[in-house]
């Protein structure tokens, strides 16, 4: 149980503790040796390499250690430190390097006997994690003259962790997400695919001109009744509003089910998928962070130029019958949800067909397939 003095050093440290996205770990390692009497910090993080499912590509933050000895530590001994022999063996988020090797053991480690030769004897290591994940370890060293770090010592940084591992997941997620939001134009803007960037209120934060011009044509050609802009995204920009309502208007499965969402419209098919750009679980305490991408893709069901430029004739009367026909509808099903009667229904069918230069309604639905 930590003393009075020692809560009072726990609660020193955070109020010190960086936000800052940029130098975070370089912050708090210069916190620690302020604090601590710290004489050679280090920092690595660890993520996995795009190109191999089992290797760790490392980046690394080191004070008070020359250029040539980091070279030697991240080349020979950083896969053989500390961390290797916690793996799977060791859960403890806070471990001092005499407590896991013997004397004996430590005279004969090249990795203890590499510490050494840099005037180093005592090494404490403060691990990232997030649900058994390992996400960065930041290591303190000590001459021996400055003595091991105590078990009070230990303890204090098992307090501080969990408040470093959350900030610093924090940040990193801010990271990919900005990253993304800046660079989003330069990936999307170009292509015929509509994308957009949600936040966990579905509001568009970025969307590219393909993906509210396809919201607006669903609009324009579809059977969906107009939908309000919700609290969440009243202050929507202009030029994504289309978007902006489409997705109001099938709400919270575009993000969770967009597999169900079909939309049929004239000659085209429209699809939603959704990918959440976050890796962290949703038990954060900020939920605000998390970031989806939405692809709307367009199918085009038939390529006749003749078809095309006959639909592009039909009033917006007779494009809402033809979607309702196409949808499977009859007459009388078409006029209820229409709210006209049968024979205005008829009407519209008639003229249908004479644009389109069909004979009546199997032959239209045959060259709609």
């Amino acid at each position: 149980m930590l003393t009075s003095q020692a809560y009072l050093s726990v609660l020193r440290f955070l109020r010190q503790m960086p936000t800052r996205n940029g130098t975070l770990l370089r912050d708090i390692l210069q916190l620690f040796e302020q604090h601590f009497h710290v004489s050679t910090s280090l920092a690595v993080t660890y993520q996995k390499d795009p190109d191999s499912e089992s290797a760790l590509q490392y980046n690394y933050i080191v004070r008070d250690l020359p250029p040539n000895q980091v070279s030697a530590y991240m080349d020979q001994f950083v896969k053989f430190d500390i961390r290797s022999r916690l793996k799977g063996k060791q859960k403890k988020s806070v471990v001092s390097l005499t407590a896991l090797l013997s004397p004996e053991e430590r005279a004969h480690t090249p990795y203890y006997q590499y510490l050494r030769s840099l005037g180093i004897a005592y090494q404490c290591c403060i691990f990232l994690r997030k649900e058994r994940e390992l996400y960065a370890m930041i290591s303190l060293f000590r001459p021996e003259a400055a003595g091991d770090f105590t078990p009070e010592e230990l303890e204090i940084f098992s307090e501080i962790e969990p408040f470093i591992t959350k900030q610093y997941l924090e940040n990193r997620k801010n990271r990919e997400m900005m990253s993304l939001a800046y660079h989003f134009d330069e990936y999307f803007s170009h292509l015929s695919l509509g994308v957009a960037l949600l936040d966990h209120n579905g509001k568009i934060l970025k969307a590219n001109h393909t993906f509210n011009d396809y919201a607006q044509y669903i609009y324009e050609n579809g059977s969906i009744v107009d939908s309000f802009v919700t609290r969440d995204t009243a202050d929507t920009p202009e030029h994504y509003l289309w978007g902006q309502k489409l997705l109001n208007y099938f709400g919270s499965k575009i993000i969770s089910a967009p597999e169900e969402i079909k939309v049929e419209c004239l000659l085209h098919q429209f699809k939603f998928y959704s990918k959440e750009i976050s890796n962290q679980s949703r038990t954060v305490i900020n939920p605000g962070q998390y970031l989806y991408l939405i692809f709307l893709i367009r199918q085009e069901k038939v390529h006749s130029p003749q078809m095309l430029a006959a639909l592009k004739q039909l009033t917006s009367r007779e494009k809402a019958v033809l979607d309702h026909l196409s949808a499977g509808l009859n007459n009388t099903e078409i006029a209820d949800a229409m709210d006209i009667s049968p024979f205005t229904v008829k009407t519209h069918l008639q003229n249908i067909y004479a644009k389109c230069g069909v004979s009546g309604r199997n032959e239209l639905l045959s060259k709609l397939k």
